[in-house]
């Protein structure tokens, strides 16, 4: 009887253990994302975007708001963005922002198609990036908004919201696709961009039994 009540107190030591290693884990995730959050406001940008990483690591929704504020800010921060996150030298600091929505998930969703409607006509750079971690995603319910990105008039938004397109997989947007090809025979980037999207879709749907 000893034993067998021995080995139940162990059990029983091993199961509160791993609970309060559990909650420690927990809370000192949540303790990071409130430092985090707070650095966000900061006036240094670098520091701000080496707070949106560490966010983007920790999947936090609470920060989705903070972070489209951010991607709308970055387009005037290379150096800082480079100097928070170093890869490729064609890097952009909205092509960091995309990474921390992609590393948070489908959750951001809301706040990227908010991104795209804000100011259709507008042609800051981040909203390019805004239609590449859309297409990552995989994010459909921001096909109206692709569509609409079609015709702003900035280059570098239309081909990645072609791109998107052709990847989302809906053959309603096929018309908007045929005429982006017509109204961009002068800006041949974008009509490769929308040709490819439209071959995509077409292969996708004549496949389909």
């Amino acid at each position: 009887m000893k034993t067998h009540g021995r080995r139940i107190a162990i059990g029983a030591g091993i199961i509160t253990a791993m609970v309060l290693g559990v909650a420690a884990y927990v809370a000192r995730d949540r303790i990071a994302e409130e430092w985090y959050l707070r650095k966000l406001d900061s006036p240094d940008f670098t520091e701000k975007f080496r707070a949106a990483l560490k966010l983007g690591e920790l999947r936090s929704i609470k920060a989705i708001p903070k972070l489209a504020n951010l991607m709308k800010e970055a387009d005037h921060h290379s150096e800082e963005a480079w100097a928070a996150w170093q890869i490729p030298a064609d890097f952009r600091p909205g092509g960091l922002m995309a990474h921390v929505f992609e590393q948070i998930g489908p959750t951001a969703g809301p706040a990227l198609i908010n991104l795209l409607k804000g100011d259709p006509n507008s042609s800051h750079e981040w909203k390019g990036y805004a239609c590449v971690v859309i297409k990552r995603l995989k994010i459909k319910a921001a096909i109206p908004q692709l569509v609409c990105a079609l015709n702003v008039d900035d280059n570098f938004i239309k081909i990645m919201a072609c791109d998107a397109l052709g990847e989302l997989g809906d053959k309603s947007v096929i018309p908007a696709l045929k005429q982006a090809v017509k109204d961009n025979e002068e800006h041949k980037p974008v009509k490769i961009s929308a040709e490819r999207a439209l071959g995509q879709l077409e292969a996708d749907y004549s496949a389909s039994p």
